[in-house]
């Protein structure tokens, strides 16, 4: 069976979620309720842009989470998924980590605090982030997947923007639902910085 044969098998024939994850689109919003499929299209979508060599193996794909749950639980349900595709070389979270970086937003921001040698505690990893932002050397990146962007704060949002900085022509898929955000103390009005963030781009929603 082939990598979109097994797609559509493992989204029961759903036409959005199918569209979602084997479109070539090079910017996606993606709105879906709970309960809706969006964390197993974004899980597929992953998977299918690496089975399929949409991304090289020298290519990388960086994936932004709210939880450290959140992240592993994507990178575990990858790794199984994967070998379903044919790729037989990762079948783990371990091996994963050489194609595709999942991490939440404050793991990320450690990582790259921690090669220019700054170490401070978890509270301030984002805002120390922005104010290094200058001696940091953020990656080059080929995809960016973004999970539950409703609840994208200012300073995330700005973290965010150096990503693209970076990396211009990034394609990007932002996974979310307006109705489920959680943090409202930010003043940052979400869905404008997403329209001005991803500029040309396709809307999908799942109903």
């Amino acid at each position: 069976m082939g990598i979109k044969s097994l797609i559509q098998a493992e989204h029961e024939g759903d036409q959005a979620q199918i569209n979602a994850v084997i479109s070539d689109y090079h910017r996606i919003l993606l709105e879906a309720p709970a309960g809706c499929g969006k964390t197993k299209t974004m899980v597929s979508k992953v998977a299918y842009v690496l089975a399929s060599g949409i991304v090289p193996a020298n290519k990388k794909i960086l994936a932004l989470t709210f939880s450290v749950n959140a992240a592993y639980k994507m990178k575990k349900d990858i790794s199984e998924k994967l070998p379903q595709m044919g790729i037989d070389d990762i079948c783990s979270p371990a091996n994963l980590n050489s194609r595709i970086s999942i991490t939440n937003y404050h793991g990320f921001a450690y990582v790259l605090l921690k090669e220019i040698s700054v170490t401070v505690g978890m509270s301030d990893l984002i805002q120390t982030f922005l104010k290094k932002q200058k001696e940091l050397n953020i990656p080059k990146y080929d995809i960016l997947i973004i999970d539950e962007y409703q609840d994208i704060e200012q300073e995330l949002a700005e973290m965010l923007l150096l990503v693209k900085e970076k990396n211009p022509k990034i394609q990007i898929v932002a996974v979310g639902d307006m109705k489920q955000k959680i943090y409202d103390k930010t003043t940052l009005n979400v869905a404008e910085f997403m329209d001005n963030f991803l500029d040309i781009y396709v809307p999908i929603t799942f109903t």
